[in-house]
C-alpha cells in the first residue's frame, strides 16, 4: 500500500503575508491543500491567486472566534466584541437552540462567500477545531446536509507517544459518528507536522491509508507564541521525504473518494 499524506495549511486568505507563505510553499511541492477563512483581510487575494495550482485542494475554514462574522450575529452579544469580531473563548458558550440555529446560518455564509470567489471546495475544518466541539456535531451535519460538502477534517488521532488510551477511544467515537451520520469522507488520520516529524524521527510512524498534516504558515505574523509553529515550517523543508520508511505520495482532499 502506499500511504497518502495531505500537506495542510489553515488561515489561507488570513493575511498577505499568509497567503505568500502557503504560496509559496504550494509552489515547491510542500503543501497540497489549504483551508480559506471567509471573512480574512486578503481572501480575495487568495483567491485570485490560488488558480495557479489547480492540484491543491481547497477547504472552509470554519470559525466561531477571532474573525469578524458574515451575519448579524448582535443578538448573541456575548460571543461578539466591541470591534465586531468573534470573542475568542467559543467552547465556554452556552449553545442554546437559537445560538445554534444562527451558528449553522452563519457557517453556510462563510462557505457561500467562499464559494463566491470561485472557489471549488474540497471539505470543511475550522479555527481551533471547533467543528470537533461536541455540542456542535448536528450544526455541523445540518450544514453538510444543506451545502453538499461532504469532506470534513477529523478531530486529531495520531499522537506521539504516550497517548492516552482514553482519549484515543474517544476520538475514535467521534470520527466514527462524523463518517457515519451524514455519510462523510475523510482522511484516515490527522496530526499536525510537528507530531508527523516526531514519529517519523522516532522511528514510530506506522503505514497508515491517508494522513492530514496541519501547518500554520507564517504564524508569526499573528500568533501570540509563534516559535513551535515556525519550527514546523522549518521541519517541512529538512528534507524529511528521504526518510519516510514506506511508500508515499502526495495528494489533496481532491484525490479522496
Amino acid at each position: 500500500m502506499t500511504m497518502k499524506l495531505i500537506l495542510h495549511a489553515d488561515d489561507a486568505g488570513r493575511s498577505m503575508a499568509v497567503n505568500d507563505r502557503i504560496l509559496e510553499l504550494m509552489g515547491k511541492e510542500l503543501l497540497s491543500s489549504a483551508s480559506i477563512v471567509a471573512t480574512g483581510s486578503a481572501m480575495e487575494n487568495f483567491a485570485q491567486r490560488i488558480v495557479a495550482f489547480p492540484r491543491c485542494s481547497l477547504g472552509v475554514h470554519l470559525f466561531l472566534d477571532e474573525f469578524m462574522p458574515v451575519t448579524d450575529l448582535s443578538a448573541f452579544s456575548f460571543a461578539i466584541k466591541e470591534d465586531g469580531c468573534f470573542r475568542e473563548k467559543a467552547r465556554a458558550y452556552v449553545y442554546s437552540p437559537t445560538f445554534k440555529r444562527a451558528i449553522k446560518t452563519e457557517w453556510i455564509s462563510q462557505i457561500e462567500r467562499v464559494r463566491s470567489q470561485g472557489i471549488q471546495v474540497s471539505h470543511l475544518d475550522s479555527h481551533h477545531h471547533i467543528h470537533t466541539f461536541h455540542p456542535l456535531f448536528f450544526v455541523l451535519k445540518e450544514v453538510q446536509r444543506e451545502t453538499g460538502v461532504r469532506k470534513v477534517r477529523l478531530s486529531m488521532n495520531c499522537y506521539a507517544p504516550p497517548a492516552s488510551r482514553v482519549l484515543l477511544l474517544k476520538k475514535a467515537m467521534f470520527n466514527w459518528a462524523l463518517r457515519h451520520y451524514v455519510p462523510t469522507c475523510t482522511t484516515s488520520n490527522f496530526t499536525d507536522f510537528r507530531t508527523f516529524h516526531a514519529l517519523l524521527s522516532m522511528g514510530r510512524l506506522k503505514e497508515m491509508q491517508c494522513l492530514e498534516i496541519m501547518m500554520h504558515p507564517a504564524a508569526g505574523t499573528y500568533m501570540k507564541a509563534p516559535e513551535p509553529y515556525e519550527a514546523e515550517i522549518r521541519l517541512l523543508q529538512d528534507g524529511w521525504q528521504q526518510r519516510m520508511p514506506m511508500d508515499w505520495e502526495l495528494c489533496s482532499y481532491n484525490d479522496l473518494a
